[in-house]
């Protein structure tokens, strides 16, 4: 195919004006007079040939203590994805679920994935990155006191009777370090589930469900003794749709209380 390319770029600017007066002014989380907010965002798509690419970008300028956290800028949104065939890398931002029990939360790494689109076939995907809620902790910007969380995890699905059934295998790290406060609590915390759907009357009732287990060590705080416990998971689901748009659900869900995610 022909090389096309896609550029976008973005622009958000606002403007505040606060006057504040009176007794309780001091525990306002405004900022008095003008204040400015400015998010410029570039984003983009395009192919060289069968090689697929996509990224996204966002940083933000300001002088709104309270609303940047201190920060005249910060980096919101950093991302870049190629694609060749059935295979798919982004680095960067990325949001990854492999089922109910395991990732499902927005990390900073990479993430990779080989879906066939094939009955009887096996999809593959793995990821690694860090959990934080913005980039700015990443580097500890305006000394902000953040541990470190570490995540990575590996899926395997098998889909089967033209795909009217899969079976998957996933299993998730999570490993926390560099405490920054005495009381932060540290996880290490491993995963596996099996999950499985199957469709028993064709578009009419399907069945699907997890079962999970975890094992965590706990550091409660600085000098404290560790703690280590084990736990398990199950939920079953079956979903009936007779008719549009009715849907009947019935849901069994046992979750042990010492099962971390």
């Amino acid at each position: 195919p022909a090389d096309k390319h896609e550029l976008h770029l973005t622009n958000t600017f606002e403007v505040t004006y606060a006057n504040i007066s009176g007794p309780g002014k001091a525990a306002t989380t405004y900022q008095q007079g003008f204040t400015y907010w400015d998010v410029i965002g570039l984003s983009g798509k395009g192919n060289f040939g069968n090689l697929q690419y996509t990224h996204s970008f966002r940083v933000r300028f300001s002088d709104d203590r309270t609303r940047n956290n201190g920060s005249k800028f910060g980096l919101d949104q950093a991302a870049f994805g190629v694609k060749f065939g059935k295979a798919t890398l982004v680095g960067g931002d990325f949001y990854e679920s492999y089922s109910h029990y395991t990732n499902r939360t927005r990390l900073q790494g990479l993430n990779f994935s080989y879906l066939s689109g094939k009955d009887n076939a096996l999809d593959v995907r793995a990821m690694w990155g860090y959990a934080y809620a913005r980039w700015d902790e990443m580097w500890r910007a305006d000394d902000l006191k953040v541990k470190e969380r570490q995540v990575a995890g590996v899926n395997l699905r098998q889909n089967l009777f033209k795909k009217r059934a899969h079976i998957g295998l996933s299993y998730i790290r999570t490993d926390d370090s560099d405490r920054q406060l005495v009381n932060d609590q540290l996880y290490r915390n491993d995963i596996g589930s099996v999950n499985y759907s199957l469709e028993l009357i064709p578009k009419k009732l399907t069945v699907s469900g997890e079962s999970a287990v975890s094992s965590t060590d706990e550091s409660p705080r600085a000098n404290a003794a560790r703690k280590k416990y084990e736990g398990m998971a199950h939920r079953v689901q079956g979903v009936l749709k007779p008719s549009d748009p009715h849907t009947f659900t019935v849901l069994y869900e046992r979750v042990d209380p010492k099962f971390r995610t």
